[in-house]
């Protein structure tokens, strides 16, 4: 356990790096990074780790890996910190700065992250601080969308055998969250005979029988406690207006800080589709864990 007076040399060490952090994360937000296309911002990661003096590496899917306290044997402390961002390539990035606000797309989710991840090195190199475990620092990738966790489920299983905790750095700076979030992605796909919007009237259309999917989904009531959601974020199929369509897709996300009740909600969500119209459809349990 840490003494008053070693509180107080870090938090004065974290003040003192304020200015530093912004500029940090100003920088590293204006490196474009969208889901899957992560790659210039992990150069750009690895290349500012580099200027405080470690060797970064960068593996095949775009993590990037800075040790320190690195030792053959003993446990390993991962902090993650997400690269990737929610928002398109053509997305114009400027970060702005009003007093202590900075604003840009992404800076918060998680530029500023990986900036203050890069300063805890920095704070504790400082203040020449040595841990009993080993501090494995990555800015990972696919953390967003239906980048399904792929940087932190690679990092996690490079160091399965030695992990003694992993400390996720995103959210609100100065928060602890220390319960997970479970998740499951469905792919909800519908498909018909398709036809002539006319002449084929009548002929069961994709999009209506998803429609039907998605209403009866609207109407699950899930607990308050423990907190469980759901959502269906994005849909699409068809071809045109006049036409009837013959295939239909919707992304569904539920969550629940409980991995029964996650489960169960589930189930109730592929009952729902298996029974709410006679229009073929399949729902595929596509992904799993986006934030666990």
């Amino acid at each position: 356990m840490l003494s008053p007076l070693e509180l107080s040399q870090i938090h004065a060490a974290a003040v003192r790096r304020t200015e530093a952090v912004a500029e940090l994360a100003r920088r590293i937000c204006e490196v474009p990074a969208p889901t899957g296309h992560e790659w210039e911002r992990a150069q750009l990661v690895a290349l500012l780790c580099q200027d405080h003096g470690y060797a970064p590496e960068i593996d095949a899917v775009g993590n990037v890996y800075i040790s320190r306290g690195k030792r053959e044997h003993g446990p390993v402390l991962m902090l993650l910190a997400h690269t990737d961002t929610v928002f398109p390539p053509t997305t114009p990035i400027r970060v702005e700065r009003q007093e202590d606000i900075l604003r840009g797309p992404g800076i918060g989710d998680n530029s500023v992250h990986v900036a203050a991840m890069i300063s805890v090195l920095g704070i504790l190199d400082e203040l020449e601080r040595e841990l009993e475990a080993e501090i494995v620092a990555v800015a990972n990738v696919g953390e967003e969308g239906l980048g399904n966790l792929l940087g932190a489920r690679v990092a996690v299983e490079r160091y399965r055998q030695r992990l003694g905790a992993v400390i996720a750095i995103d959210g609100d700076l100065g928060n602890l969250v220390h319960v997970a979030v479970g998740s499951k992605r469905w792919r909800i796909r519908v498909s018909g005979p398709g036809g002539h919007s006319y002449s084929d009237f009548g002929t069961p259309s994709a999009i209506h029988g998803l429609g039907r999917n998605i209403a009866a989904i609207a109407q699950l009531e899930v607990p308050q406690q423990p907190k469980t959601t759901f959502n269906v974020g994005l849909i699409e199929g068809g071809t045109s207006i006049n036409t009837i369509a013959a295939q239909a897709n919707a992304l569904l996300d539920v969550r629940s800080t409980d991995m029964a009740t996650l489960d169960q909600v589930a189930e109730q969500v592929r009952r729902l589709i298996e029974n709410v119209c006679d229009y073929r459809h399949v729902a595929d349990d596509k992904e799993k864990g986006d934030d666990v």
